[in-house]
């Protein structure tokens, strides 16, 4: 089976880069809307010949199509926004029972705002996984989010109204 995962991007190439190398049989989409982060990853993947991976300098709701919409497996991103902003911009890309994983550094006040978000697009938090890096130990939340239904077409909105909008 083919797998597809989205990574929204904040330090260029982490996670994304990272799981495309050790994971050469999945298709991945790195996302990202400043140019020099995409640069850069586009440099990596040329040097390792990295033919799974798909760089995109664009935000999500500009890339979002009729071929990407509900098309991925896994979705992944990290310290990009507040959760339920976030959700806006991953959930339309997610197939049903698709998983999204947010890393949070806190989250119980992220979650309780995004209920109406959750809903709206379809969302379950089916798992909070509260760890602590190695070495440094500082704590790291990652939510497991499972879309379960498909959610409207009008989402994500245009450009910049989920910050100042939020579901």
């Amino acid at each position: 089976r083919s797998l597809r995962m989205q990574c929204r991007q904040h330090c260029a190439g982490f996670p994304g880069m990272v799981l495309a190398i050790v994971n050469t049989g999945i298709k991945f989409t790195l996302i990202d809307s400043v140019g020099k982060k995409t640069k850069f990853l586009e440099e990596v993947k040329q040097k390792l010949n990295l033919e799974n991976v798909e760089i995109i300098n664009k935000r999500s709701e500009d890339f979002i199509s009729s071929e990407s919409r509900e098309s991925y497996d896994f979705a992944f991103s990290r310290g990009v926004s507040e959760l339920r902003v976030t959700l806006e911009y991953v959930m339309p890309f997610l197939k049903t029972d698709g998983i999204y994983l947010a890393q949070k550094m806190n989250y119980e006040e992220e979650l309780e705002n995004a209920q109406n978000a959750l809903k709206i697009l379809s969302g379950n938090v089916e798992k909070i996984i509260d760890t602590k890096l190695p070495y440094s130990g500082d704590r790291r939340i990652i939510m497991e989010i499972k879309k379960k239904g498909g959610c409207s077409e009008i989402y994500p909105r245009k450009s910049g109204k989920a910050e100042k909008k939020p579901l």
